[in-house]
């Protein structure tokens, strides 16, 4: 399964296309992980999209008020379970915790 993002790109000035998509999706908490080499291979494999026409080229210059759909897996859900261990709390403030 997958999930389709769109980004309007609102800069004031052209942008390549693999490195405004790694920073907006930067700001995505399940997308934040996202190398720039994993953008380029969504781009290359077509499933990106430019105001509805399909790029496969990471450079593609973007220019302000385009709309840009890429289509993305859906994250993993995480198996890491947390763990309940006792912490002996040597110092506390609001602004600091100091454990053994």
């Amino acid at each position: 399964m997958s999930a389709i993002v769109e980004i309007l790109y609102e800069g004031a000035k052209n942008c390549r296309l693999d490195v405004f998509l790694v920073n907006a999706l930067a700001a995505e908490p399940e997308y934040a992980e996202l190398a720039r080499s994993q953008v380029k291979l969504r781009i290359e494999r077509g499933s990106v999209s430019v105001d509805g026409c399909t790029v496969t080229k990471a450079g593609h210059t973007l220019k302000p008020g385009s709309l840009v759909r890429v289509e993305l897996p859906e994250p993993e859900p995480s198996h890491l379970k947390p763990f309940n261990f006792p912490l002996t709390i040597l110092y506390e403030d609001e602004a600091l915790l100091v454990i053994d």
